[in-house]
């Protein structure tokens, strides 16, 4: 697979501009397109759905994120439903602890907006582009198609070349706009430019019908949306490439109290083999795991491990250069602690480094030189 040059992240209102990304980015100007619409929530850092189960959501983000990490010049893209998410997340209060509802008004777009900028932050102040909210009909409006199909003789239905959308649909871009416009790395784009004038909103034109349901793009509708966007896209794609360091990898920060296994993309993993099922071997007799976290959060300094051990193994541990621990390991199923003093963590990047004193080779089939699978980890 090429590597991306957009990554989209979000829902079915990520998917429905695929044609359009399809025909004019990828077949037009060759730019590589990777989208990631299968579950629909809200992919961004401490929102839960109220009915999906959130480890679920959380696996997904995490999965998104280690693609993320591994392209640094892609162009991020987050595109959702936004207010129909909204009305089915609930977000953490950092301050409470607590779990709040997001209303959908100006105090609930802050709340999104806040969210959005703490996975920006995730990602090293990353470019991202954020695509508002497209044209969607009230509860009770037909879409297009639906008109088409109501009989003649009911009196007062008709399809209309164009309708006025949910007051909400202009709100949120509002918000959006107004919240991003001082952050240099957040860009906003407002679908209802290309297809809204004067508070209505074009549903067909000239044969071309642009939605395929209520709030839906059609694949007209999607490709029309693009087009008008070809030339930002560009541009930002250019930015990104231009702003984004190959060699710096992206700040993911691993919270405290979370578990992070062996494939999880807030780990790179430096001198290891590929993940299996179920671990990751180490290769050769000395590996790192880089990570980013937040030394400013008061902690015990405890490094919770569960790996498997080959054969026996001494094994010291560096946190940053600095040793911390030398421990006798044994077993397959080993679960252990190694306390460190939480000064010793840098404010954001960090090395942790371990040493094995008997890396070897299985057997003569295979020929990886190993000493330790890990399987999980966490900071507490």
């Amino acid at each position: 697979m090429s590597k991306p040059d957009m990554i989209w992240l979000g829902d079915s209102h990520a998917g429905h501009y695929s044609y359009g990304l399809d025909s004019v980015m990828s077949r037009k100007n060759k730019i590589n397109v990777f989208m990631s619409y299968g579950i629909s929530t809200l992919h961004l850092p401490g929102t839960y759905h109220k009915k999906i189960d959130s480890n679920l959501t959380k696996d997904h983000l995490n999965k998104v994120l280690g693609l993320i990490k591994r392209n640094p010049q892609a162009l991020v893209v987050l595109s959702h439903f936004w207010n129909g998410e909204m009305s089915m997340t609930k977000v953490k209060n950092e301050e409470t602890n607590t779990l709040e509802e997001l209303t959908l008004d100006a105090k609930g777009y802050e709340k999104v907006g806040d969210k959005i900028l703490k996975f920006s932050k995730m990602l090293g102040d990353r470019k991202i582009l954020v695509v508002g909210e497209s044209p969607f009909k009230n509860k009770n409006d037909l879409s297009y198609i639906d008109n088409l199909l109501i009989p003649k003789y009911i009196p007062g239905l008709s399809p209309s070349s164009s309708f006025e959308p949910s007051s909400l649909t202009f709100k949120t871009n509002s918000s959006f706009k107004s919240f991003f416009s001082s952050h240099k790395n957040i860009q906003f784009i407002d679908p209802t430019e290309s297809l809204c004038t004067d508070g209505r909103c074009l549903e067909q034109e000239n044969g071309a019908i642009y939605f395929s349901d209520k709030d839906h793009l059609s694949k007209s509708g999607s490709l029309k949306v693009v087009e008008s966007f070809e030339n930002t896209f560009l541009k930002s794609i250019k930015e990104a490439k231009e702003s984004n360091s190959v060699e710096e990898f992206s700040q993911i920060f691993i919270e405290i109290g979370e578990t992070v296994d062996h494939k999880s993309g807030k780990i790179d993993f430096e001198g290891w083999y590929n993940a299996e099922p179920r671990h990751r071997w180490s290769s050769g007799e000395s590996t790192l795991i880089k990570f980013y976290f937040d030394s400013t959060k008061p902690i015990k300094g405890e490094l919770h491990f569960d790996v498997g051990i080959w054969k026996n193994q001494q094994v010291s541990f560096y946190m940053n250069d600095v040793q911390i621990g030398n421990e006798e390991l044994t077993g397959w199923n080993k679960k252990f602690i190694v306390f460190f003093d939480p000064k010793l963590l840098n404010k954001e990047k960090n090395n942790l480094k371990l040493v094995f004193s008997n890396s070897e080779s299985p057997n003569a089939k295979d020929q990886r030189i190993i000493a330790l699978a890990f399987r999980s980890m966490s900071i507490q």
